[in-house]
C-alpha cells in the first residue's frame, strides 16, 4: 500500500500532466484561431463581387 507521500507526489504528478495538456491544446487551438483570422483577412481584402470556390 502507498504511503500518504507517495500518494500525494502521483495526485500531484497527475494534476501537472493534466494542466500541461490542456496549456497545449488551448495553444494548439490559438495557433489556429489566427491562422484562420489572417485566412478571413486575406479573403475579406479581395473584396466583394467575387464568387469563392468552396
Amino acid at each position: 500500500m502507498f504511503s500518504l507521500t507517495n500518494q500525494v507526489t502521483a495526485l500531484t504528478n497527475h494534476i501537472t500532466v493534466m494542466i500541461l495538456i490542456v496549456a497545449i491544446q488551448n495553444t494548439l487551438s490559438q495557433t489556429r484561431n489566427e491562422q484562420l483570422q489572417k485566412k478571413n483577412q486575406a479573403i475579406s481584402k479581395k473584396g466583394t463581387g467575387q464568387q469563392l470556390h468552396r
